[in-house]
This record gives structure tokens, sequence and C-alpha cells, in this order.
């Protein structure tokens, strides 16, 4: 009996011995893990993350290569001035380092967007693009834009902060149209048709 109880710790310990280097070489072969991607509301069709950030400065403007886009980046400028207090100036042109440029252009990956409400938005450490085929798939990118910066960029004040976003490429178009919608809602024609 008592060689039974001196055989019992030593076993123990060297069990122990063995587990803790192996558990210590799974953690660290786990340990570069991929970067999280942001929690979008709706969840976008595709989202690939990158390394580092973008960062909204206070020279940041917004610039358009279109008219048509201009109303959806007045609203872009009416939504990130009052938390940044930025000037976020509307201009057309060509965007340099550090702009957030809207443009209305099909970036070749919204193929399944019937509706035109799909974008591609794009951030690198140098700045951010929204593209889309129609206005209304720019103000549903301008929404996604919004989400990815920290969450007081809705406060109606200044506040002074680190607006920043990860490097992203996020692709997003409504998975259903309207005749899907209708089929799992109490809607009927009748009342589509007013």
């Amino acid at each position: 009996m008592p060689k039974m109880s001196r055989k019992r710790p030593m076993i123990l310990a060297l069990a122990v011995a063995l587990t803790i280097p192996a558990m210590s070489a799974v953690t660290a072969s786990a340990a570069p893990d991929a970067p999280t991607p942001p929690q979008i509301v709706p969840k976008p069709v595709s989202t690939t993350v990158g390394q580092g950030q973008f960062t909204l400065e206070r020279g940041a403007r917004i610039v358009v290569q279109s008219a048509a886009a201009l109303p959806v980046a007045q609203a872009l400028a009416g939504y990130l001035r009052p938390a940044t207090g930025y000037a976020l100036p509307v201009v057309a042109g060509q965007p340099a380092a550090g702009d957030l440029s809207l443009v209305l252009r099909d970036p070749g990956t919204l193929g399944a967007d019937r509706f035109g409400e799909g974008y591609q938005l794009t951030t690198s450490p140098s700045g951010l693009t929204l593209q889309a085929k129609t206005p209304h798939g720019l103000y549903n990118g301008v929404q996604t834009v919004r989400q990815l910066l920290p969450p007081w960029i809705d406060s109606p004040g200044a506040v002074t902060a680190n607006w920043t976003m990860p490097v992203v490429r996020i692709t997003d178009y409504p998975a259903t149209g309207i005749a899907a919608s209708c089929s799992t809602s109490p809607a009927t024609s009748s009342r589509l048709q007013r």
C-alpha cells in the first residue's frame, strides 16, 4: 500500500509536467489570429479585414466625382461633423491621402445587386473609398461607415477621440428583393400598389 501512494504523486507530477508544455505549444500556435471582422448590422455579404487602420483627421475632405453623389456626401458630412468637430468640406475632384471618396461606379463586385442598393467600401491607412451603382447604394454604405467609427460618432457635440476605422473591404447588397420580402410579411399586393 505505501508503494502505491508514492507512485500516484509521481505519475501525477509527470502527467502535469508533460501537459503544460503541450498546452503552451497549442496556445503559441494559436496566437497569430486573423483580425476580427467588425460587427456590422445587417451583416454584409462579404467582409475582408486587413492590417492597420484608417484615421479620420481634421484636414479630411469628402470627395465626389459626380453631382449625383453630392447629396449623399453632404449627408455623410452632416453625420460626422458634430461629433468630430471637423469641417469635412464636400468637394468635387480627385481624392488625396486622408480623404473619404464617394464614387458612383459599379465596382464589379455587385453582380447580384438587382435593385442598385449595394456598395463596396474599402478603407486603407491612407483613405476611404465608397463605390456604388446608385446614390441609394452610396447611402447604404454611409451607414456602414458610421458603424465602423467609434460609437460616440453619434454624439451631438464635439468629442476628443481617435476617429479610426479598421482596414477593411466590405461588399454588401440585399439578399432578397421586394417579392421575397412580401412573402414573409402580411403585406398584400393591393397594399404595395398604394
